[in-house]
This record gives structure tokens, sequence and C-alpha cells, in this order.
């Protein structure tokens, strides 16, 4: 089947009906994720990345192709599958380009090259992966991490997130955002083993996936850097130290953008243009969301609309936005106290 995406034409079986991967039938090819390739040209374009990029599990090369072609950026592909090297040979062709295609088991290859750009994205967890992909980097390098195993690291099977990440999350509505921060957390965990320090330059939440890109930089002194924005958080978003019965954590509890790095995004991708747009109000806000539902439950309430609650406790002179990670929630600074006078008076 040819199918376009971006400015690529290809060859690929759809998978998935667009709420996720779906069943594999031949080549993988999942149309679910277009959003996620597009911020990735976006944002390569907007940082003006420059370098030499593995698409590391490449399928029918579709990630790697859009940034080969929309980015004028060298990729090298990599798959395991013998169907998936016909796939990315051929699409190569459909697009008149040319690259370095291996058949190779991704771990193997990356104790053997070195890029200015390694992007992880498995069925499920990276967490077998993210070790050697960091090895495989240049200083400086970005790291691109997708993890699809959504259940586990937000807490809804614990026993899975504690073998892949070594971090407990626990069901509430922050869980997708401490999810997004364990598995920051874990790769600066993972770094640190290489004497390696991460910067964080975008991360987020969308749909059936969560994806972050951080950059690279060597030394003990940038690896302990970063080990030192790895914390635990109690129930009441307080940063601790060290793990209690009911914590969350280890997870990363800087920002989980930076601004700067935050692409101008064309409104009609409106999808994404909300996503950025969201991403950017809330960015530099405290840990942790406030769960409008249980506010109106406590304040035996209705539910008001969250857009007024933000505006009221603005008026006060706290922070306050939505979130990427709940529409029924808002990001704050706020006492709880002051959030339940917000809702009351919304």
């Amino acid at each position: 089947m040819i199918l376009k995406e971006g400015k690529v034409v290809f060859e690929g079986q759809i998978s998935g009906k667009g709420k996720g991967p779906g069943k594999i039938e031949g080549v993988f090819y999942n149309p679910a994720m277009q959003l996620c390739r597009d911020l990735n040209v976006y944002l390569f374009n907007k940082i003006n990345f420059q370098g030499h990029m593995l698409d590391a599990m490449a399928a029918t090369g579709i990630r790697g192709l859009r940034i080969a072609k929309e980015c004028n950026v060298e990729v090298d592909f990599c798959d395991k599958n013998p169907e998936a090297i016909k796939s990315i040979t051929k699409n190569l062709k459909l697009n008149k380009l040319k690259a370095n295609v291996f058949r190779e088991n991704v771990l193997a290859l990356l104790h053997q090259r070195r890029y200015d750009m390694v992007d992880i994205d498995p069925f499920g967890s990276p967490a077998p992966y993210v070790l050697a992909a960091i090895n495989g980097l240049r200083n400086g390098g970005i790291l691109a991490v997708t993890a699809t195993d959504t259940g586990a690291l937000c807490g809804t099977y614990q026993k899975a997130c504690l073998r892949r990440y070594n971090a407990i999350n626990r069901k509430s509505i922050s869980s997708k955002e401490f999810a997004l921060r364990i598995l920051i957390g874990f790769t600066a965990r993972q770094a640190a083993i290489l004497d390696r320090g991460i910067e964080v330059l975008l991360g987020y939440y969308e749909g059936h996936h969560f994806r972050a890109y951080l950059k690279l930089h060597k030394g003990a002194s940038k690896a302990d850097t970063s080990l030192e924005m790895v914390k635990y958080i109690s129930t009441d978003f307080k940063i601790i130290n060290n793990p209690t019965i009911d914590s969350y954590g280890p997870m990363w509890i800087g920002q989980i953008a930076d601004e700067e790095c935050l692409p101008d995004v064309n409104q009609d991708n409106r999808v994404l243009y909300k996503l950025i747009n969201t991403l950017k109000s809330e960015c530099k806000g405290p840990l942790g969301l406030q769960d409008l539902v249980v506010l109106a439950q406590e304040a035996k309430i209705n539910m008001p609309k969250r857009d007024s609650v933000i505006n009221v406790l603005k008026s006060k002179g706290f922070f306050a936005s939505q979130s990427i990670f709940s529409p029924l929630a808002v990001r704050t600074d706020a006492s709880k106290s002051d959030c339940l006078d917000a809702v009351s008076n919304a």
C-alpha cells in the first residue's frame, strides 16, 4: 500500500486505528504516531539540527525519511526485520534519497557507531535500549525516546513500572505527568552510569505515548548535576530525597520542556498546535496537578469551567495554567485551600 505523510510517499501496511499501534501486520506503520513525527520535524527545524541521525527501529523508515527530506538531515536506518529492510530500501528510492540501511540488532549497532541523534521508538518500553542509545551518542548528541507502555508508567501495573524503570507511580490526576518524569529520570540515571548528564529539550504525553528529547553532555560533574534533579515526590507534591510508603518516583523534578526549544506550529495542525501552546503555558509551573473534579466534590458544587478557575487563581497572584496531561486539572502553585476558594468563586 502506497501512503503519504508530510512530504514523503512510502510503502507500508497500516496497523492500528488511530488510537494506538494495534495489531502488527507486516512492516509496522502506525498512523496514530503522525503527530509525534510532525513534532519531530518542527523541533529539528526549530533547533536547526545538522547532525547525523539513527532511526533505530525504522520499520517502513517513515520517521527517518521525513527527517531526511523535510529537515535535510543525514539519516541511517536500522531494523532487524528483513521485510523492513526491503521496505526502507524501496521507500528511499520512492523519495529519491540515499542512506545507510543496517539489518542488525540495534544494541549491537550502537556499540559500533556514533551519532548526533538516536531515535528509540520501540513497541512498548524503551528501557532495554536506553543505555546502548546513550553509548551511541556523541557528546552533545540528542536522544529521542518513546514509551508506549503507558499502563506500567502510569501506575496501573506498579510491578511492571518497578521492573522496567525501578520506580513507583500511582493512579491519580498527576499520574501521566509523573510517568513522563519517571521516564526522564530513568534516562538520567542510565546516563549517569556512563558519566553523562541530560538536558531536557522537550517532553510530552499525547494519546497513547510518552516522548522526550534529551541532550547528553559528557562528564561526571554533568551526571552528578542531573542526578540532583532526580528525587521522590510525596502525596502533597513535596520533593523528598528518600522514598516513603506512599511516595512517587524516583523521577525528574526539573522542567519537562525548554521554552526556547518549543517550535511555532501552524494552526492547521490543530492537535499539535494545542499541545505546544499548552506546554508553553505550563512548562515553568510547579510539580503536580490539582484535580478539579475532586475540588468541586469537596466544595459540594458542580465543577466550574477550568479556564474560569485559572483566571481566578491568576487574579490572586498565583501561577495557573491548563495541562497537556489532563483537561480536568490545573497546574498551580496555590495551596489546596486557595484552589478550593477559586473553584467556589469561579
